[in-house]
């Protein structure tokens, strides 16, 4: 019996932890604009938040508005569990060879090319897909 009780107290403590791990302090919630509908994604890769964050953190961003035509093409946003407000917030407008992309939280712009462009591109149409 004592055995049985143990076993018992021991699932329990490995469930409990597991539980635990997939508890998610962060995640990115990205709005595909692209295909006519709205469809909005969850990130909770923390590479890819991360990722992200490295590339728009790498930005010059200026406080002029940049012209942009129309709708965005995605809009993406990372939470954190326990804070009511976006803690990141953009719009991205995807060109060939420059795209612009909008901070609301600084309300800053920056123009966004080369690889970062085209990895963040990537890296929120992958999460579309998904």
């Amino acid at each position: 019996m004592k055995k049985l009780f143990f076993i018992f107290c021991l699932l329990a403590l490995i469930m409990g932890c597991s539980n635990e791990n997939r508890t998610v302090s962060e995640l990115m919630r990205v709005a595909d604009f692209t295909k006519g509908s709205v469809d909005v994604t969850e990130i909770y890769d923390k590479k890819e938040i991360n990722k992200i964050n490295e590339i728009t953190n790498s930005l010059e961003w200026v406080d002029e508005a940049i012209e942009t035509n129309g709708n965005p093409d995605y809009s993406f946003w990372l939470e954190r569990k326990g804070v009511e407000l976006r803690v990141k917030n953009y719009e991205i407008w995807f060109n060939q060879d420059k795209s612009v992309i909008l901070d609301h939280v600084t309300v800053k712009y920056a123009f966004i090319n080369g690889v970062n462009m085209d990895e963040l591109k990537n890296l929120l149409e992958s999460s579309a897909l998904n």
